[in-house]
């Protein structure tokens, strides 16, 4: 009896209602090498909660939620994950267990602004592979096309070319002529003739 009794209490304390504590998540463009920092002076500065204990490599943060008067407990974790596009981001965790959810929304909802401001705007997401056999990344030609019509991007003549490159270079057309060697020319006009 005393063996089901046992067993009846574990089952109750594993699988039975565990307390149900706030925890609210939002998740950041941002690695969490990023946004280490900007959590810390977003808790200590921005906020002026004391922070109690943090530990970059494992990616969390305790520390008090200072409400005029009382003071709570509070953590937050960040989460490394990969986006669907391949980009590194962070899953905030903000728990803060005797007050209502409302309060980390709010504190996520201020942190990700803080986190657009300090950061800036997002990595782009990492460039799709190469297929194999297609060098220039571009889609195939198609089958109708005309072979003789000059490819895409082409300056249609040499004038159209030398302009193109000018504006590449930054060249004015008014830039002093270079000859072959690279050196420039002076400019030459011709004299007027003297009548005898």
């Amino acid at each position: 009896m005393t063996v089901l009794k046992h067993l009846v209490w574990l089952i109750l304390l594993m699988g039975g209602a565990q307390p149900a504590w706030a925890r609210s998540s939002a998740d950041f463009p941002y690695a969490p090498a990023q946004l280490w920092s900007t959590v810390i002076r977003f808790l200590r500065v921005d906020q002026r909660f004391p922070v109690l204990e943090k530990d970059k490599d494992a990616g969390y943060v305790l520390f008090e939620y200072v409400d005029e008067t009382k003071v709570y407990k509070a953590s937050v974790e960040l989460v490394p994950f990969r986006e669907s596009s391949g980009r590194s981001a962070s899953r905030v965790v903000m728990t803060v267990p005797d007050l209502p959810r409302h309060v980390e929304a709010v504190l996520l909802d201020r942190l990700m602004k803080k986190a657009k401001d300090d950061i800036g705007s997002p990595a782009p997401p990492p460039g799709r592979p190469r297929k194999e056999g297609n060098e220039r990344d571009e889609e195939p030609a198609d089958e109708g096309r005309d072979r003789n019509a000059r490819p895409k991007g082409e300056p249609r003549d040499r004038d159209a070319r030398d302009r193109e490159d000018r504006e590449r270079k930054d060249i004015s057309p008014n830039a002093p002529v270079r000859g072959a060697d690279g050196l420039p020319r002076l400019p030459t006009r011709e004299l007027p003739r003297l009548q005898d």
